[in-house]
């Protein structure tokens, strides 16, 4: 699992949808300026915002995915994953 470089051990579900689609299906999806501003912003503009692309609807196969190896990294005691915000914290 990787991060994003820009904010050392912490990714999201969403970041990691992006990495998959950019790197399977050569989609790239940008964030507006406006919500890149930190990790969650970035999240809520990927899943939440109504002009966003919401990942998790428009893009399941991706996301169930990720949300499996976060689940069994998480069971490792490898990441925290913060259910308030959709922050993963690696930990090793």
């Amino acid at each position: 699992m990787k991060t994003n470089n820009n904010n050392g051990n912490k990714t999201s579900v969403p970041m990691l949808v992006l990495e998959i689609l950019e790197q399977r299906k050569s989609i790239i999806i940008d964030v507006p300026e406006i919500h890149s501003t930190s990790l969650e912003g970035i999240h809520d503009y990927l899943v939440f915002n109504p002009e966003g692309p919401k990942l998790s609807d428009n893009f399941k196969e991706e996301w169930e995915e990720v949300c499996i190896e976060v689940d069994e990294l998480q069971e490792k005691g490898e990441l925290y994953f913060d259910a308030s915000n959709g922050i993963i914290t690696l930990l090793n």
